[in-house]
């Protein structure tokens, strides 16, 4: 079985790299916000398009031979003599492509290199590309050689391959870093950026700016050592975090890098804590898409009953589905006056059964809820131990802040979270996830990145739980039916 992976409430985990830009800096913002953003947009990808020349493309002569356009420069499939494929940037067409130009030096991989014209990919490179990343800020500045990467040309396992095009065809191979253990050169700091060729983060050396936190930025490198250039009002520089790290004060470490568990030290959003209200029903009945879930496998074959919040034991279902080999199935509940509140029994062969409650009362038409199954053996969810009493039941909830900001690319997580039962017992365990793996820690405190927190072992029932957060303050109150063998899984907003 496959590890247990939460799955964020995403609208678009992934963003491409751009490398075009004015003077060969960077020019395109980051977004950070639950998922950190960073775009190495044109120190050494790119020059403005009025001001990079059109290089030889290849020679006129019909007798020579004739270079590919495009060409590949994985390949290296020019035919020219003394001609390289290269990524250039052309005013005829203003556009970037990799086109064959004449070859203007002999520098290997890691070996020094010089623009000629200050123009991105016009270069003495041989076969490679020309860039500064790992290299402080010097004047003239310092580059050296990397080689092209793609999809089906990966670096070397110690390399990240950083995008080059917006397709996310080729790329180029970066020494990486670990921003935990920074062993960057003087004057650089180890930094993330979204790969469009991998479409995961890679953490490269990059320039140091020495700025402090709170100190508005544009980019990334405008950001000094151990920082992330954070979208809120406006952009500012904010620490990194890793997970099982406190941020100061009432800050979350939200999340960044789930292979890295590192995150961003923000602002966790409880405005809306003390004025929330339900909205009225607009529809007699919604049709629910359930999408059950096993980390991030779907679960056909799944029997889902849909029950009223006082039918502990679901005998009178409002409608009964099984998924289909998507993980999903439709099933029609009432909202009476005040919204659908009740239940979702799911039950699938290998995991336990599941009571699943969604975040707030269905009222409208359509809604959607996403169905997490734990293994059948709910011990395997937690690494340090522990001996599941069959006699009772666990809880597992996924805690969301007031809101998500519309320009981030991820719904933020309630991080800084504290859970207590007017039920629970000595027996009762409770633990936390960290960042990507639906493994419950009994040495943390809080939430952390995901949001997650659970109680084992909890006495069969009704459980009132009130969750609170740093300052303290409550921000949620939620009764969950507590079920004997099973597993309450329940997404918690804040409460009217």
């Amino acid at each position: 079985m496959e590890p247990f992976r939460i799955r964020y409430h995403s609208c678009a985990v992934f963003a491409c790299l751009v490398l075009f830009g004015c003077s060969g800096e960077p020019q395109a913002p980051t977004d950070d916000g639950g998922v950190d953003v960073d775009m190495p947009t044109n120190r050494d990808g790119g020059a403005d398009i009025n001001d990079a020349a059109d290089p030889d493309l290849g020679h006129s002569d019909a007798a020579m031979p004739v270079n590919p356009s495009p060409c590949d420069p994985i390949a290296q499939d020019c035919v020219a003599e003394d001609s390289t494929c290269a990524f250039v940037i052309a005013e005829s067409t203003e556009t970037a492509r990799f086109e064959c130009r004449d070859l203007l030096g002999t520098a290997s991989l890691g070996e020094s290199c010089e623009l000629v014209g200050d123009v991105p990919g016009v270069d003495s490179c041989a076969g490679l590309y020309c860039a500064s990343w790992g290299l402080p800020a010097t004047t003239p500045q310092e580059r050296a050689c990397f080689d092209y990467c793609s999809p089906s040309a990966p670096c070397e396992p110690s390399l990240g391959c950083l995008g080059m095009d917006s397709a996310g065809t080729v790329g180029m191979c970066v020494e990486s870093c670990d921003p935990r253990d920074d062993q960057c050169p003087t004057g650089t700091k180890c930094g993330s950026y979204l790969s469009s060729v991998t479409n995961d983060f890679v953490w490269t050396c990059d320039f140091d700016s020495g700025a402090e936190v709170g100190d508005e930025c544009r980019l990334a490198r405008d950001c000094g050592a151990g920082q992330r250039c954070a979208f809120e009002t406006v952009r500012v520089c904010r620490s990194i975090c890793y997970d099982g790290t406190p941020c100061a004060g009432t800050d979350g470490c939200l999340g960044l890098d789930p292979d890295l568990s590192v995150g961003t030290c923000r602002p966790v959003d409880w405005s809306c804590v003390g004025s929330v209200v339900w909205p009225a029903p607009t529809a007699a009945n919604t049709a629910v898409d359930v999408h059950v879930l096993s980390g991030r496998t779907d679960v056909d074959g799944a029997t889902i009953n849909a029950c009223a919040a006082d039918d502990v034991d679901c005998t009178n279902p409002f409608d009964t589905q099984t998924t289909g080999v998507n993980g999903r199935a439709t099933l029609m509940v009432p909202n009476g006056s005040e919204g659908f509140d009740g239940y979702f029994e799911v039950v699938a062969a290998g995991f336990s059964t599941g009571l699943v409650y969604a975040g707030a009362p269905f009222t409208a038409a359509t809604g959607t809820l996403e169905a997490r199954l734990f293994p059948a053996d709910f011990a395997e969810a937690w690494p340090g131990g522990l001996t599941v009493d069959s006699t009772r039941g666990s809880i597992v909830a996924a805690v969301e802040p007031c809101m998500r900001d519309e320009l981030l690319t991820q719904f933020a997580t309630g991080v800084g979270v504290t859970l207590a039962s007017n039920s629970s017992d000595a027996l009762t365990v409770t633990g936390f996830t960290t960042i990507d793996e639906f493994e419950f820690l009994v040495d943390l405190t809080e939430t952390s990145f995901s949001g997650i927190v659970a109680l084992a072992n909890h006495p069969a029932g009704v459980a009132n739980l009130t969750f609170s957060n740093r300052q303290p303050t409550e921000v949620a109150r939620r009764a969950l039916l507590v079920r004997a063998g099973a597993v309450t899984y329940a997404n918690v907003v804040p409460t009217p």
